[in-house]
């Protein structure tokens, strides 16, 4: 894991997932309550009469979530960030989720513990280390 952006005073921190233990390490960081914001795609909203529900073009956009559930899904190793758009483009006060994998930044606004916050150096430490020593 990476810390990109860390705002201790605003209780915002952004992170980029390095590895699969990264996205076990924010399962148990990430909180219901939390605001937790990313890039995701969303199908676009159509406002003419022929719109077909699950259909549609899906759209790259900046939203923020007040999370409501997360889980690991060990067999796809992608974290599930569920819950109510706060802050974007549109469908406000609507669910969304966030598939979260390797690769992937996430910003976390929350009131951080020490518990979160040496959670977040051990797995930063982790990724730091070789993966395999000959």
């Amino acid at each position: 894991m990476k810390v990109l952006y860390k705002n201790l005073k605003d209780g915002e921190i952004k992170l980029l997932i390095q590895n699969t233990d990264d996205c076990w390490h924010l399962y148990n960081i990430i909180e219901e309550g939390d605001l937790a914001s990313a890039f995701t795609y969303r199908t676009k909203s159509q406002t003419d009469d022929k719109k077909r529900e699950g259909k549609g073009e899906k759209e790259r956009m900046y939203l923020t979530i007040r999370v409501t559930e997360v889980s690991f899904q060990e067999f796809s190793d992608r974290l599930r960030v569920q819950g109510i758009i706060e802050e974007g483009p549109q469908d406000l006060g609507k669910h969304h989720t966030f598939n979260l994998k390797v690769g992937d930044e996430i910003k976390i606004k929350k009131n951080w513990k020490k518990y979160h916050l040496k959670r977040i150096e051990e797995a930063v430490n982790a990724s730091k280390q070789p993966s395999v020593v000959v």
